[in-house]
This record gives structure tokens, C-alpha cells and sequence, in this order.
């Protein structure tokens, strides 16, 4: 896509706990079948173009990394995000736990959010069910959706959704003034 057509560029993070799949998502999204993981060290940044109702629109995506020690690092880059998306586990009750933290936190800066279960692939090891998140996220007043990296399932929708909410908002706003 040409670069000098960008309608809209949104900048997204995704964070949560390590090795719930948040480079796994990134992959998916720009059609990468690289299925060697690789940790992420601090804070990796992509870039997705995608065309939505004859909009060009670049999202500039932060991968961050979910090891606590660069938790000062990654406050840096997630303060100036159009959408956080706070990514765990549906396969562990630890992920799922730790997004209190960074709900919280987004709260504190009075940013945009999403919670997402990843690893829906996997029923049998599934821990908490779609209820029980979907309600965790109505109770914070947070978007609920799910997605499986490895099956493919609900990436593309996942942003898709972000970016015509984020649209819709800017439009909003002019539209107002």
C-alpha cells in the first residue's frame, strides 16, 4: 500500500503476561507461518495496512515483551496507544489474574482497552470459560473477544474491530466540533 494514502494511523500495544501469544497474534495478522517463537526483549514494533470502507489505515503495532523487567520500558511506550489490547491465556488462571495489574494501570491513564483470550484452541485445557471472562470484562467496562494464533481464529476480526472503532471515534469528534 502506498504510504502517501494512509487515511488513519493508529497506534496499538498489546500486553500482557509472557508467552500468551501476543507475538503469536502479530504473526497471524501479517500472514508470517514463521512458527519459530522467539521471545520478545523490551518492546517490538509492526506495521499493518489494511483497507476498511475505502480507507487506507496503518495500525503501528507494540509487541511487548511480558517479562516484569521491562515493565518500565513498556509503561513508556503503552501512555501514548490509541488501544491497549491485555492479552492471556484461557489455559492459565495465572495470565488471567494478572490482567488485573494491567487494567489498573490503562484505568490510570484513562486509555482505550480490549481483553483477550488467547489459546482457544485447546478446549480440554481450557480454564476459565467465555462467560466467566466476558463478564470479568463487562465488570471493568472492557471489550471481551477471544482468538487462537494456531487455528487462525478471530485475529482479523479482532482488528478489524479496534480499527473501525478507532475511526468511528475520530469521525465522532469532528463530526462534534
Amino acid at each position: 500500500m502506498n504510504k502517501n494514502k494512509i487515511n488513519y494511523i493508529f497506534k496499538v500495544a498489546l500486553i500482557g503476561d509472557s508467552m500468551v501469544g501476543k507475538s503469536s497474534i502479530i504473526k497471524v495478522l501479517n500472514n508470517d507461518d514463521d512458527i519459530m517463537y522467539t521471545r520478545t526483549i523490551g518492546v517490538d514494533l509492526h506495521l499493518y495496512e489494511t483497507i476498511i470502507n475505502n480507507k487506507t489505515v496503518q495500525l503501528q503495532i507494540y509487541d511487548t515483551s511480558g517479562e516484569s523487567c521491562f515493565d518500565n520500558i513498556k509503561k513508556i511506550y503503552y501512555n501514548n496507544m490509541d488501544m491497549i489490547i491485555i492479552c492471556y491465556n484461557v489455559n492459565d488462571i495465572n495470565t488471567f489474574i494478572n490482567c488485573k495489574k494491567y487494567i489498573n494501570e490503562i484505568k490510570r491513564n484513562k486509555q482505550n482497552m480490549i481483553l483477550i483470550g488467547c489459546k482457544i484452541d485447546t478446549p480440554i485445557n481450557r480454564i476459565i470459560t467465555y462467560t466467566d471472562a466476558k463478564e470479568y470484562g463487562a465488570l471493568h467496562n472492557i471489550e471481551y473477544m477471544e482468538t487462537s494464533s494456531y487455528k487462525k481464529i478471530g485475529i482479523k476480526e479482532l482488528f478489524n474491530h479496534i480499527i473501525i472503532s478507532l475511526k468511528n471515534n475520530i469521525d465522532m469528534k469532528l463530526f462534534n466540533s
